[in-house]
């Protein structure tokens, strides 16, 4: 920095008082600035005990300024490193001076927090504001000037346009529309206008109409009667007969048995259990609609005799409830080919957030590592949305910042092991947004470990 940039530097104090700025000023290069219960102070702080009423707390000497407290002001003071207690500086200094304090000086790069009574005063070095010139209100004309510094061919242009537009509405509202007769249309737009009349069609006669649904009605009379013969089940006539429909039905169950137990396994190599056994969905629902068929043979068979051939009606759902029957072996035959039985759904990557031992530099760190656990689902956000991104991405990641008035200011990443830039920056972006309640005013530096967890 040179030394015309160290000049344009300005001492700027923030008063806060129950953790809201009650005043903020630049003090103009060269003064000095006083704290007090008086009126005349630079700043005005009520119950407070100092030395007199008006006490110097920031001189300005030989272009320099110098910091004054005594025992009734507490705080830090810090430069490029981490702040320092206003007792420890007391000690190093020595015996106080005659006023009963001490005095430090500092430099443009200095800045601190101070305690007087309830108040709060934060400083530091900064650019001053710009400076805008204040014309005086006596030199102000508020007289119009409209042909004095307008552009006059502007101005006649104006008048000409508007007076045309004004012609033109007056004239659009009070002519008559003019009349387009048909032919003067083109054809398209004269199809639409003109349309044909449709041609009269010719009524038939009532009593060809009665006959027709007299006709109709007997053919789906005959259709009905024909269709009850045809489900209609015939009823054996001998014993020869019923000794070999119930055979039939025997048949009928030992192979629904042994068909039940081939789909199970396929049903079981459907999810995951046994991945050497694969088949095709078209050739176990062949196999289904053999055993639906001769199924349906026997219960119709034995339908007369007081008795019907169940099956199960529940559906597969995978390894530990197979198939009971033939709707659950399609069931089951279904997933087989499509891959929906006992299907495992695809989840995302969860994040594994850890942090690591934390670096704090202003008192009690407890405080502060409860603070950051209670934050710590937001910095779990950005990895989780930096996983779907590089799902492999992991790595231990330090940010450090400074703690000052209950904010996080001078956030950066100490370092990324992750190597993803822009990871970091949202950790960075979450943790400028933090609240540090009750927590002193220092260097923070806190590691974590993201992983991915399957």
């Amino acid at each position: 920095m040179t030394e015309q940039q160290a000049q344009q530097k300005v001492l700027h104090i923030g008063v806060y008082l129950d953790g809201k700025v009650v005043q903020e000023r630049f003090i103009e290069a060269g003064s000095s600035v006083t704290v007090g219960t008086g009126t005349e102070n630079t700043f005005t702080l009520d119950d407070v005990q100092l030395a007199n009423e008006a006490y110097t707390l920031f001189e300005h000497r030989d272009g320099q300024y110098w910091f004054h407290f005594d025992s009734h002001i507490k705080g830090k003071l810090g430069s490029d490193g981490p702040p320092v207690n206003l007792e420890r500086i007391a000690s190093e200094l020595g015996e106080p001076d005659a006023t009963g304090g001490h005095k430090v000086q500092l430099s443009e790069h200095d800045r601190g927090k101070i305690d007087i009574g309830p108040y709060m005063l934060l400083f530091r070095f900064s650019n001053p504001p710009p400076v805008q010139a204040a014309i005086p209100l006596e030199e102000m004309d508020f007289r119009p000037k409209l042909f004095d510094e307008d552009d006059p061919i502007m101005l006649v242009s104006l008048a000409f346009w508007s007076a045309l537009g004004l012609l033109f509405g007056v004239w659009v509202t009070t002519s008559d529309p003019p009349e387009i007769e048909l032919k003067d249309l083109e054809d398209r737009f004269q199809q639409l206008i003109v349309r044909a009349e449709p041609e009269p069609s010719e009524e038939e006669p009532e009593e060809e109409v009665e006959e027709v649904e007299n006709e109709n009605a007997q053919k789906v009379a005959k259709k009905v009667e024909a269709k009850k013969a045809e489900t209609k089940p015939k009823e054996p006539q001998t014993r020869e007969e019923k000794i070999d429909q119930a055979k039939a039905v025997e048949q009928a169950k030992g192979e629904l048995a042994s068909q039940s137990a081939l789909f199970q396994a396929l049903a079981i190599g459907s999810t995951g259990r046994d991945r050497g056994l694969s088949t095709s969905a078209s050739s176990v629902m062949k196999a289904t609609d053999g055993i639906s068929g001769k199924l349906s043979d026997a219960q119709a068979a034995i339908a007369k005799d007081g008795g019907a051939l169940r099956t199960g009606g529940g559906k597969g759902t995978g390894v530990g409830d197979g198939p009971r029957g033939i709707d659950a072996v399609q069931g089951s035959a279904d997933g087989v080919g499509v891959g929906t039985a006992g299907s495992a759904e695809l989840r995302a990557p969860k994040a594994s957030v850890n942090m690591g031992a934390l670096d704090f530099g202003g008192g009690d760190s407890k405080g502060l590592a409860r603070i950051i656990k209670r934050y710590k689902g937001r910095l779990t956000y950005c990895y989780e949305q930096s996983l779907k991104r590089n799902p492999t991405l992991n790595g231990r990641v330090v940010i450090a910042w400074q703690v000052e008035a209950a904010r996080a200011v001078d956030v950066y990443v100490h370092q990324n092991g992750t190597g993803d830039a822009s990871f970091a920056q949202c950790l960075v972006d979450k943790i400028k947004q933090w609240q540090f309640d009750g927590v002193e005013d220092g260097p923070v530096k806190q590691p974590w470990v993201f992983q991915p967890q399957e």
